[in-house]
């Protein structure tokens, strides 16, 4: 237990959960009624006169949103951090979509919450927009990394997946456009993406060729409405009113070299995601794992430059940035156009 003894670790733990009340008599009473417990023998816990049962930590960890974990290591350098692919292998696509559901929900189920994310790539549920790029990123994912047996001889097209997919991708896009957020980006946003458009027209990945040029229009009509959400600073879909959207707020960095970092605050829980073996992440409510993403976070945000609301000339030399790569690509598929 890293050095922490049972009494120990009780008493960090208690000490927890009475400071997050503002009178002490309360926190009792709370602990009273989760553990089943008269008042005299939740003071005797306090004292450390009994020791609390296995089954009684665990209730109280779970109700207050307290991690063992960073308690047993907080004097070690070893942090705690769960892995979504360990969970069970991907096999279909439908098995992506349920553990990103599971994640979405989860992040919709706490009240208050701000997104903090750093990022140089294009955001997961920024895909949702429009169908064509959403089933080219599962395409990519399903072929070389899932390694799913049937993509190896099977060339991309179009409706490549399910409608109750995509139903189902347009469900989780409106949860995230519920969560405020801010989030910092570099030019080469859409670079990844655009690389593997140019790799798959280059080896025959399409079934037709022309359906390279549609992905990249697709990222031309998204790169407008991301514009579009940045110069009224709220989330919403193409087509829709801003007024109703949460927060965005966006920022230029180029020094960002963070793949897919969320850093999720709300006055009651913490959470990191970081991108590990895209798509997969890693996940951590550890307390110095928060701090140090905050810290670090905050740090990016000093050095960025905002590009949402008012910031109209910087924004749009940044989507000016973006817009250009799109159109070198264009140019070079034509080139491979050519060749064929």
């Amino acid at each position: 237990m890293g050095g922490e003894a049972p009494d120990q670790l009780q008493q960090v733990l208690l000490e927890q959960i009475i400071g997050s009340f503002k009178k002490k008599s309360d926190a009792v009473e709370r602990i009273s009624e989760l553990l089943h417990l008269g008042k005299d023998a939740v003071y005797r816990r306090l004292r450390g006169e009994t020791l609390l049962t296995p089954k009684e930590i665990q209730l109280l960890a779970t109700a207050f949103g307290i991690s063992l974990d960073s308690l047993v290591f907080q004097n070690t350098n070893s942090l705690i951090f769960s892995m979504n692919a360990l969970s069970g292998k991907i096999h279909t696509f439908r098995d992506f979509f349920e553990g990103l559901t599971a994640n979405i929900q989860e992040l919709g189920a706490v009240k208050d919450s701000f997104i903090y994310y750093p990022t140089n790539e294009i955001p997961l549920f920024y895909f949702f927009f429009f169908p064509e790029l959403l089933e080219f990123k599962l395409y990519v994912w399903g072929k070389h990394i899932w390694d799913f047996d049937y993509l190896n001889t099977t060339p991309f097209g179009k409706n490549f997946i399910p409608a109750d997919l995509q139903i189902k991708s347009q469900q989780l896009l409106q949860r995230w456009l519920k969560i405020d957020s801010a989030e910092m980006w570099s030019a080469n946003l859409f670079d990844n993406t655009l690389s593997q458009i140019e790799f798959h027209a280059a080896t025959g990945g399409f079934e037709e060729y022309g359906d390279a040029f549609r992905l990249c229009d697709a990222l031309s009509k998204l790169s407008e409405h991301l514009c579009n959400m940045a110069a009224a600073g709220k989330k919403f879909k193409p087509g829709n009113h801003p007024s109703s959207g949460a927060v965005f707020e966006l920022y230029h960095n180029e020094m960002v070299s963070a793949y897919n970092t969320i850093y999720i605050t709300s006055p009651t829980v913490r959470m990191v995601y970081v991108t590990f073996g895209t798509p997969n992440f890693i996940k951590s409510t550890d307390p110095r794992i928060c701090d140090f993403t905050e810290n670090w976070t905050k740090t990016i945000l000093q050095k960025s430059i905002p590009i949402s609301n008012r910031a109209e000339g910087e924004r749009k030399r940044f989507f000016q940035m973006v817009n250009r790569r799109i159109d070198q690509t264009r140019k070079r598929l034509d080139a491979y156009a050519h060749d064929l």
